[in-house]
């Protein structure tokens, strides 16, 4: 480095805005506020035509479960300022891109999931009939396909053995093995 040179502080210092705030420490599992008025300037859910099927949120859903529409929804309305998931996340988009194959097997897995949370939901506070009660069990039936479509996917696969322990312990499946 040559010494001539201001360093930063020097730099932050002489800033005709005056010094600047030192960088925040990172925050993990932060979200990011937007208000009303940003969601539609981005149009997110919404074009500026009034049109659903123009927004961001449709271009970019390619869900195949009711609970995977809500994550997307829920993801673009309060994006994720957490580095550590958000690098998880673009490794698991290049991965899945790069195996079209296996995204597609895991995809056909997680259409038999349906919609365990809201039948959860509806089973927990006792509305649930025997339809959300059968659609729960067959949902959850399925959790073992989702695994097995997940186990040549490194970073799915991995999501998957940290959120399956407790469908380990209750039987639904027998542990995967990981890839060498």
């Amino acid at each position: 480095m040559r010494s001539d040179r201001p360093t930063n502080v020097a730099r932050a210092k002489e800033s005709p805005t005056g010094p600047h705030p030192a960088p925040a420490s990172l925050e993990f599992d932060r979200r990011m506020g937007l208000d009303a008025s940003a969601v539609a300037t981005l149009e997110l859910f919404e074009s500026s035509d009034g049109s659903e099927s123009k927004s961001l949120c449709a271009t970019l859903d390619r869900t195949r479960t009711p609970v995977g529409a809500r994550a997307l929804r829920d993801a673009l309305a309060h994006p994720s300022l957490d580095p550590v998931e958000l690098e998880a996340r673009w490794d698991a988009v290049e991965e899945l891109v790069g195996k079209p194959e296996a995204a597609e097997e895991l995809r056909a897995a997680l259409e038999a999931v349906g919609d365990v949370e809201r039948r959860f939901a509806r089973v927990s506070v006792g509305t649930a009939g025997p339809r959300e009660v059968a659609g729960l069990g067959a949902g959850l039936g399925a959790v073992p396909g989702v695994v097995r479509a997940a186990s040549p996917l490194e970073t799915v696969g991995a999501w998957a053995d940290a959120c399956c322990p407790a469908c380990l312990a209750l039987g639904l499946f027998e542990a995967r093995t990981p890839s060498a």
